[in-house]
């Protein structure tokens, strides 16, 4: 909006490309999508809730509708699928931070144009919002010429019968002939588009004159022929299969109608109305190339993610089995805590994704059950009046998908299903690797992922600033992540009020070479009595809300494990800060 502003352009203008909606939790991400796209003359709006883009839908209408698949309380696919269900020709684009095929084929199979991943390159997003706006564009002015024929074709049916002038007048080829299919008529237009003049063909075999050859020079036989089997029929033949020759020896595509002509309800002839649909075609062919490419990139998303699920696989594979029965019981303590925070995890996530997904599942069936009942009535309309288009493709191939469709949905759900019970891979017991080199940035990163919404309904205010060249460090990943797990979960619980804020950064102290760490809440403080006894075992304020006074403690034996330093500085009701230190190339 900024920009239509700065630049004088009105977002009524015929200049703007297409109308945008974007949905997407982080703000930053959504003002560089809104800015970048603006500047290419889209108009945008932007929200980072699903029930601002749901009040969004209602009164607006969208050609495009961007959206994060992990959105709360309505999720990016099913979103995609109330848009579509409001606007079925709206298109979709999937943003994921998560390499997870199922989830692509399930967007894709819903009517997804395009799946990306975080970090997002909105270069690439912009780049596949022109090519799906082209699509969109000549999808119309498809819909548009093919709207135009119908009724084209309508009106010269009707108008058949009338006077000469009419038919020589009509923009369309039109020639009449009798029940051996002989040339009795032609008027202007289809002599402009045989190239032959009314004096000559007059009289002449129209089977022979326009269509016995195929597109490829093969006969194409006279009993075979849909448009000479009404010359002495009572049926009427509509149809785009058929090429014509021209008297210079070149062919096109037709659209044809042939209608019997009775006379005392006797077969004498036929009227044959026709239109080159040359630019059709070539539009198909267009969108068949869309078609591919999308295809092609979704197949090759498919390989990139199979590569990482085989190389994440090795490094399972590759974990060092526990040494010693001490380190097994020090795992113990770590799993024990870990559970602790997986339950607080769980819960919040299992209530988010549970009960749309239950909605769901009870009621694909039912959708489907109604589809079968409705598929007789359809059936017979479609052996009645030819194709239509149903979904924006025609009704001849959704008929083959839908099934399909359903069962995608039905797959989907029993995927989200999976999602929750996948949380229980952070808890599995696994012996401890000290030789990894860890990126201490990355280790946060992850943590803050588990922890989205802890973090969303503690605080408004949650502010992350991650040190640049920040040196490695030696030691095990999946431990740090809990120790942070553990110190922010603690910071989100200390907050009396969303009002008020937690601070995290990563630094490097070159001076100490230290590489560090701090979280700094505006929460109710640690009263000085209990800041010699947090890091004892099960010393713990929280016992009523579940605490076991496990987690400072076993955070502290890892962190000396890790030959680091942890350091308390609060005060009751000024906030707590907690300052995490380990040596340059620190670990076993």
């Amino acid at each position: 909006m900024r920009y239509f502003q700065e630049s004088g352009v009105s977002k009524h203008s015929p200049e703007i490309k297409g109308r945008l909606l974007v949905v997407d939790d982080q703000p930053t991400i959504l003002e560089a999508i809104e800015k970048r796209l603006e500047r290419f003359l889209y108009d945008v709006e932007t929200t980072s809730t699903s029930k601002e883009a749901m009040a969004f839908l209602q009164n607006q209408q969208f050609d495009i509708l961007v959206t994060e698949i992990h959105t709360p309380a309505i999720n990016g696919i099913e979103l995609m699928d109330k848009a579509m269900q409001l606007y079925p020709d709206i298109a979709s684009i999937v943003i994921s931070g998560q390499t997870d095929v199922e989830t692509a084929i399930v967007a894709m199979r819903l009517g997804a144009s395009n799946y990306l991943m975080k970090p997002l390159n909105v270069d690439t997003l912009v780049l596949s919002v022109q090519k799906i706006m082209e699509k969109i564009n000549l999808v119309r002015e498809n819909k548009k010429y093919q709207q135009a024929l119908v009724k084209a074709n309508k009106a010269l049916i009707s108008e058949m019968n009338k006077s000469k002038m009419i038919l020589n007048a009509a923009g369309q080829g039109i020639v009449g002939v009798n029940r051996n299919g002989r040339v009795t008529f032609i008027n202007p237009a289809a002599e402009h588009l045989l190239g032959w003049s009314s004096e000559v063909v007059t009289g002449l075999d129209f089977h022979e004159l326009t269509h016995n050859k195929k597109a490829d020079g093969s006969p194409f036989a006279l009993e075979h022929c849909p448009i000479c089997a009404t010359f002495s029929g009572t049926t009427w033949y509509q149809g785009s299969n058929l090429v014509f020759w021209r008297m210079d020896g070149s062919c096109f595509p037709v659209r044809y109608v042939s209608t019997p002509i009775l006379e005392e309800e006797k077969p004498a002839g036929a009227v044959i109305i026709f239109n080159d649909i040359t630019e059709r075609k070539q539009a198909e062919e267009k969108l068949n190339l869309y078609r591919d490419h999308l295809e092609e990139m979704v197949e090759e998303r498919t390989r990139q993610l199979e590569q990482a699920n085989i190389q994440l696989k090795k490094d399972i594979t590759a974990r060092k089995k526990a040494e010693n029965e001490a380190e097994v019981r020090r795992q113990q303590l770590i799993d024990a805590d870990k559970m602790v925070s997986l339950g607080t995890l769980v819960a919040g996530v299992a209530h988010e994704i549970n009960n749309p997904n239950n909605f769901i599942m009870m009621n694909t069936p039912l959708l489907h059950r109604a589809w079968l009942d409705c598929q007789a009535i359809i059936e017979k309309y479609y052996a009645e009046n030819d194709d239509f288009l149903l979904g924006g493709l025609p009704y001849s191939e959704m008929r083959n998908h839908i099934p399909e469709l359903f069962s995608g949905i039905a797959d989907g759900s029993e995927r989200i299903k999976q999602i929750v019970l996948s949380l229980k891979n952070y808890a599995r017991q696994e012996p401890s690797d000290m030789s990894q080199t860890v990126d201490l940035n990355e280790v946060l990163k992850k943590a803050l992922v588990l922890l989205a919404n802890p973090i969303k309904k503690a605080t408004n205010h949650f502010k992350i600033e991650y040190g640049s060249k920040v040196p490695l460090i030696r030691g095990n990943f999946q431990r740090l992540e809990q120790v942070l797990i553990n110190v922010i979960q603690n910071a989100c619980q200390s907050l009396p009020d969303p009002s008020k804020g937690i601070t995290i950064k990563t630094m490097h102290d070159e001076a100490n070479r230290q590489v560090v760490v701090e979280v700094h809440d505006e929460g109710i403080g640690i009263p000085k009595a209990n800041l010699k006894q947090i890091q004892d075992p099960f010393f713990t304020t929280k016992r009523q809300l579940g605490g076991t006074g496990l987690g400072l403690s076993v955070s502290a034996g890892i962190i000396e494990e890790h030959q680091g330093s942890i350091k308390f500085d609060s005060r009751k009701g000024k906030g707590t800060k907690v300052r995490i230190a380990f040596p340059e190339g620190s670990g076993a």
